[in-house]
């Protein structure tokens, strides 16, 4: 198993809602996720980086596009409002300071979980 990297998590989906932008006529691009993580995540491994994005895309929280043959993984088309609400809470760097250390003693069974999470700290 992949050691759980939620800041890799969280910098995968603010990436995908900053590139998320509708043009002039209100279409929003699919992203590809081998672009995003060539052009905007290059901290990370771009194989890690895409294996999140595949985890992501398994459990619903990215929306999934159309995959091209040539394509290993599949465009993104959008994130979930659960993925939406999860970067509302994380988005302040000095909000996500002070829950990522009372992450270490849950044990995180899926993203789903470790989202869900994330965002019931931030609400109470």
């Amino acid at each position: 198993t992949t050691l759980f990297r939620s800041d890799c998590i969280r910098d995968i989906l603010i990436a995908v809602s900053d590139n998320l932008m509708p043009d002039e006529t209100g279409y929003v691009a699919p992203i590809s996720p081998t672009e995003l993580a060539d052009s905007e995540l290059l901290q990370y491994d771009k194989n890690e980086v895409l294996y999140w994005i595949r985890k992501l895309m398994d459990e619903g929280i990215l929306i999934k596009g159309r995959k091209y043959v040539d394509s290993p993984i599949p465009l993104i088309n959008d994130i979930s409002m659960q993925g939406y609400q999860f970067i509302e809470s994380t988005q302040k760097p000095s909000t996500w300071a002070t829950i990522k250390p009372k992450l270490s003693g849950i044990a995180i069974s899926s993203i789903t979980a470790f989202i869900n999470t994330v965002i019931s700290m931030t609400i109470s």
